[in-house]
């Protein structure tokens, strides 16, 4: 046997490998890609209501899934989520977020650039992200 096929055959196993490591990663995050994609196009967490005042921004949200969704942390320059909150199944829930300069994060989100950490738990999987706000 010359050096040629013995190279083919060693690309062939290798590909083959390959390819069975990417459909095993495949199957691991689908679930959690298919969870977030029906998250966003159902549109079954939402805030509902929105209350500014002296205190505190008081948010009203709602979950119409059949999971669990626990907002860890909500933070910015400007603000911050006092506690974990959890959102069972199928209601609605308030929480309240703090802020250090009412003038300041107003002006903030006037010019979009109030940039917000946001980390929400949706069943087992947890999602952070970075928004403008």
């Amino acid at each position: 046997m010359d050096w040629a096929k013995v190279s083919a055959i060693i690309a062939f196993i290798v590909i083959i490998i390959l390819v069975g490591y990417y459909n095993q990663v495949y199957l691991y995050f689908l679930p959690s890609y298919t969870q977030i994609h029906n998250i966003l196009s159902t549109n079954k967490f939402r805030i509902d209501r929105v209350i500014i005042n002296s205190t505190g921004i008081y948010i009203e949200a709602s979950n119409k899934m059949s999971e669990t969704i626990t907002i860890y942390n909500i933070t910015g320059p400007d603000l911050w989520l006092q506690k974990v909150q959890v959102i069972p199944p199928n209601s609605i829930d308030n929480f309240r977020l703090s802020y250090s300069n009412l003038t300041q994060l107003e002006e903030n989100i006037a010019k979009g650039v109030e940039n917000v950490s946001i980390t929400i738990g949706i069943g087992e999987l947890n999602v952070t992200e970075v928004v403008s706000i």
